[in-house]
């Protein structure tokens, strides 16, 4: 996955990009969030600090130890997480469009001509 990094407001102006770096930051936590779980009411707003956490470029991450970090200067404002949430939406297409496009088409075997 190459990197295009995405500005995110949090204590100061900080970047965020999604790649595999990001993916074993997340998978890293104990109890790690699905993207799906920014949809549900009870986990978006704590699946959206761990997301962003996850993603930050290595320069903003060094800053944070853990998503609890990050979640000091997020707000639980609508708006504001609806911005962010943008954001990371805008980070993980970018990621994805990256690792499908580096090959050519979609990463893994590709099925056999008869």
């Amino acid at each position: 996955m190459t990197s295009q990094s995405f500005p995110v407001t949090l204590d100061r102006t900080r970047h965020i990009c999604f790649t595999q770096r990001a993916l074993f930051r997340m998978g890293s936590l104990e109890k790690p969030f699905e993207f799906d779980d920014m949809q549900k009411p009870r986990k978006s707003y704590a699946a959206l600090v761990a997301w962003l956490w996850a993603c930050l470029t290595p320069a903003d991450a060094a800053d944070f130890a853990s998503p609890e970090d990050v979640a000091m200067h997020v707000p639980t404002d609508r708006d504001v997480c609806q911005k962010l949430a943008s954001s990371l939406a805008d980070a993980i297409n970018a990621g994805a469009t990256s690792a499908k496009n580096a090959e050519g088409s979609t990463p893994g075997p590709s099925p056999a001509s008869s």
